[in-house]
């Protein structure tokens, strides 16, 4: 896969997995937003920017490391924080989503308009997450292979 095809991909999962959520909600019959689910993925929500931020910050904290500075050297570094800040930020979304569905959820319309935007952000935040993991194991490999040469 190019590396601007790997770039689009949460946003294509994101999009596509809102699309879905459309059909469904306008497709099915559903009944107003259910006040526990709009509270669970508020939370959710907030553990996901909580849980990213932290390790964000613990990335950042660790400068000092070889692995970092090949990190910084190469390029990775700033597209592993980009998609680590990228997650914090969907992870807000999510909360403030799910707090206004809390309080106007009582329509099917503001039920399905939340279904699709919670279900985008819900696949983006995934993808974002699997993204950074696969340019983390990308970052590593190629470390480990400079390692093994010899030196210049």
């Amino acid at each position: 896969m190019s590396a601007r095809a790997e770039r689009l991909f949460p946003i294509l999962a994101g999009i596509g997995a809102a699309a879905v959520a459309a059909v469904v909600a306008f497709v099915c019959e559903i009944g107003p937003l259910p006040k526990p689910l709009a509270a669970g993925t508020m939370t959710l929500g907030i553990v996901v920017a909580g849980f990213t931020a932290t390790q964000r910050n613990m990335l950042l904290g660790m400068s000092g490391s070889t692995v970092l500075q090949f990190a910084a050297r190469t390029g990775y570094y700033r597209d592993v924080l980009d998609y680590l800040m990228h997650s914090v930020y969907a992870g807000i979304a999510v909360s403030l989503v799910s707090l206004i569905g809390f309080f106007l959820g009582n329509s099917v319309l503001v039920w399905s308009i939340w279904l699709v935007a919670i279900t985008g952000l819900i696949a983006l935040i995934l993808a974002l997450i699997l993204r950074n993991e696969i340019l983390m194991v990308r970052m590593v490999k190629r470390f480990v292979e400079e390692q093994k040469r010899p030196n210049r």
